[in-house]
């Protein structure tokens, strides 16, 4: 099926970056609902082999406290993944650029943290 292929199309580029020297960090933009097409909670799992559920409960407050006192549909479908494949870090944020951006903000000290204790 084209949502199986595209799948595999993502996870082998997602596995092609996290195996390179120097990358610490994989972030899955977006796709992270639950229409059929949101797939990149499913192939974040797929790549991870030591899950952060703590960072992922972390980002999940963080975007749903985005919109204030009023959770909006898009923060409240949100599904959140973390964790490493051994060599990156991996996540999934929601496609909302500024909602992403306002995780990575917040959360980089953590994201830090978990990168330097990944090179141990």
């Amino acid at each position: 099926s084209s949502s199986s292929s595209s799948s595999n199309i993502i996870k082998s580029q997602a596995l092609l970056f996290s195996k390179r020297s120097g990358v610490d960090l994989v972030i899955f933009l977006g796709k992270t609902g639950y229409a059929t097409s949101d797939i990149a909670p499913e192939i974040a799992e797929s790549l991870i082999i030591k899950n952060a559920p703590s960072l992922a409960i972390a980002i999940t407050m963080l975007v749903t406290q985005r919109g204030g006192s009023n959770i909006s549909l898009g923060t409240s479908t949100y599904r959140a993944v973390a964790g490493s494949d051994g060599n990156s870090l991996i996540l999934t944020l929601p496609g909302d650029i500024s909602t992403a951006l306002h995780v990575l903000q917040k959360a980089y000290p953590v994201i830090c943290q978990i990168c330097r204790e990944m090179k141990r």
